[in-house]
């Protein structure tokens, strides 16, 4: 995505109750604890729960976190399966493969002994079963305590008990969230409600009966309107008889008033969130295509990629607090969207009062398709049908493939794709990386003219893998790459090095081997952001050559190695952030950059240096 949204979706009212889960989370007991988040539905214990998760604090206390929904259809080996995927992303198909619960818990214990504190959020739980095979998946070493955290959102009342600290947090602030809530959202931070407009909005907050989200939603219809006939008319049609603490489902009706206010041409496109499982992190670039692939994206303004198009519409429904936004990346752009799931039930029934699309199911072990309800009336029918063949000499305005197979990187298939931007390949990288293949596997990506995005992830070690020498034919697009679990040798890293476009690498689970790597004399001269995360053995690293001279931000996660972060970085004009993260041995030298930024930083300088070190360091540097 190009551009971040609008504004910043802030969570109001939440300061108090939040602040205390945090302490309980990093200050509690050095065992395993579990904090349930109880409450009746629409009360906002996901909202609360996605606050504390997201609160920066965290990432001094947590070697990792994990969010999973979990809802009535998943099963406690759905969650393992998950929680494996987080752990092990490189090997987990064949970690997974013929697992029943009890050895997916002994293959999660067996990577987090390794690793730090982790704490995994289980959203909306039915089962108590769940927590229980949670908690058996992490270790339980009584003479050395890790302090993970299971914290959880159930409505579940056999839970009160083990949640009154929790419990009693809610129901004294309650009222102050939901005033709160309306007064932040609406005027922000600086601005306060004009005195002509008061008394409508009290009125509007006392008939929401305490369901923050319902506040949320009034305020998306609200926005910019600012006339005493507009908030009127809203206060006289949100009564108690819309909302019930009792029922749910009359919280639609607030959806409804937001929804009815979209334009027209964007309320399939909002509609359209409903093909996504409840509770999924929607990825932007994915609901983008979908979007454009099915023909939801309308625009008469000439010039204007259809692309950008779209993410305006994804602005604009966050800007009225239809999505919320879940992930960003390090550059502030949006990742990750979800629904909530009052709006998430809204979208299933109003797709299907207009037959905008109909999904069909297919049950296990059955190979006839049910039947289809009114297939004429229904503009979409959501199954599989398999490829058509397709003329050679056409190729396919598609911009971004994920998930790609290394032996489908065939020419004759990406000539027809030619004009991919961003790409993703995973699994045997030997295909196309292998010693047998001398970089013929390789010499197909000369059809790419236009890739900036690329992703690696090998997940096999059945051949040494090497970076090719056509590699450099992407030198002129290329603008981000991420790597994990190739195993290059280091002194291949200078064919990255002389990728003049490079502004972001990432190199994940031993994407690079060995004990030293010195980049070559000007090396990496466009490169922004550096993450290297479990390199394994090596220990040094010589920046005396000084490359990474546009360096802005560094990430180091697990290098346990290495010995010493390189002094030349202090020299370097842009870096604005650096993160070591249990990366131990080389803490000292990250505290003496440090110094030295700070000593020669101009005061009127408008790039500040900021360093972030996991686990924080006793000292008082």
């Amino acid at each position: 995505m190009n551009g971040p949204a609008e504004e910043d979706i802030e969570v109001v009212g939440f300061d108090k109750p939040a602040k205390d889960v945090i302490k309980r989370l990093c200050e509690g007991s050095k065992d395993l604890d579990v904090i349930p988040i109880v409450g009746m539905p629409r009360l906002g214990k996901t909202t609360l729960s996605r606050k504390v998760y997201q609160d920066s604090y965290l990432d001094f206390h947590f070697y990792k976190r994990m969010w999973i929904y979990v809802g009535t259809s998943k099963k406690s080996k759905d969650i393992l399966v998950e929680i494996v995927k987080e752990v092990a992303p490189s090997s987990s198909e064949e970690l997974i493969k013929d697992k029943d619960e009890d050895q997916l818990a002994h293959i999660i214990r067996e990577f987090l002994i390794e690793r730090g504190k982790y704490l995994i959020v289980l959203d909306d739980v039915w089962d108590t079963k769940v927590v229980d095979f949670v908690k058996k998946a992490f270790p339980n070493n009584e003479s050395q305590p890790r302090g993970d955290r299971i914290m959880f959102t159930t409505r579940q009342r056999l839970w009160l008990k083990l949640s009154a600290l929790i419990l009693t947090i809610w129901k004294n602030c309650q009222k102050g969230i939901v005033l709160s809530c309306w007064n932040r959202e609406f005027f922000g931070k600086t601005r306060e409600c004009p005195i002509k407009l008061r008394g409508y909005g009290n009125e509007i907050v006392d008939k929401c009966c305490g369901v923050p989200h319902a506040i949320v939603v009034i305020v998306g219809a609200l926005r910019g309107c600012l006339g005493e006939s507009e908030w009127k008319l809203v206060k006289d049609n949100v009564g108690k008889h819309l909302i019930s603490k009792d029922d749910h489902k009359s919280c639609l009706k607030f959806v409804q008033t937001s929804y009815n206010h979209l334009p027209q041409q964007r309320k399939a496109a909002f509609l359209y969130f409903g093909v996504f499982p409840q509770g999924f992190d929607i990825p932007a670039w994915k609901l983008i295509l979908l979007w454009v692939a099915e023909g939801l994206i309308k625009s008469d303004l000439q010039g204007s990629e259809i692309e950008e198009v779209a993410e305006t519409y994804l602005s604009n429904f966050a800007g009225r607090n239809l999505v919320m936004v879940m992930q960003k990346r390090s550059n502030g752009q949006i990742k990750t969207y979800r629904l909530h799931d009052m709006l998430y039930e809204f979208c299933i029934i109003e797709v299907e009062r207009i037959s905008l699309f109909q999904q069909v199911y297919l049950q296990p072990g059955v190979r006839v398709f049910p039947s289809i309800e009114d297939p004429n009336t229904s503009h979409r029918l959501c199954f599989f049908s398999p490829p058509t063949s397709t003329s050679k000499s056409c190729t396919s305005c598609l911009q971004t493939l994920s998930k790609v197979t290394p032996d489908s990187c065939k020419k004759t298939v990406l000539a027809k794709v030619c004009h991919l931007r961003k790409l993703g390949i995973e699994g045997q990288l030997a295909f196309l990386l292998g010693k047998s293949t001398k970089g013929r596997g390789f010499d197909s990506f000369q059809e790419l003219r236009c890739i900036e995005n690329l992703k690696l992830l090998n997940n096999g070690w059945s051949e040494e893998l090497h970076l090719p020498p056509h590699f450099f034919s992407l030198q002129k697009t290329l603008n981000k790459l991420t790597l994990s679990n190739t195993n290059f040798e280091w002194s291949e890293a200078d064919m990255l090095g002389q990728l003049e476009c490079l502004t972001v690498l990432k190199l994940k689970e031993n994407a690079f081997i060995g004990k030293n790597w010195k980049p070559k004399k000007g090396s990496f001269s466009n490169l922004q952001v550096l993450q290297i995360v479990w390199a394994e053995n090596w220990e040094t690293w010589d920046a005396s050559n000084r490359p990474f001279q546009s360096l802005t931000h560094l990430v180091l996660i697990s290098c346990y190695d290495l010995k010493v972060v390189p002094h030349e970085l202090a020299d370097l004009p842009y870096l604005q952030e650096m993160r070591p993260m249990r990366t131990f041995k080389a803490v000292s030298s990250a505290i003496e950059i440090k110094s030295k930024k700070l000593r020669r930083q101009d005061p009127e300088s408008s790039i500040k240096f900021n360093l972030i070190i996991f686990p924080p360091p006793s000292s008082t540097n």
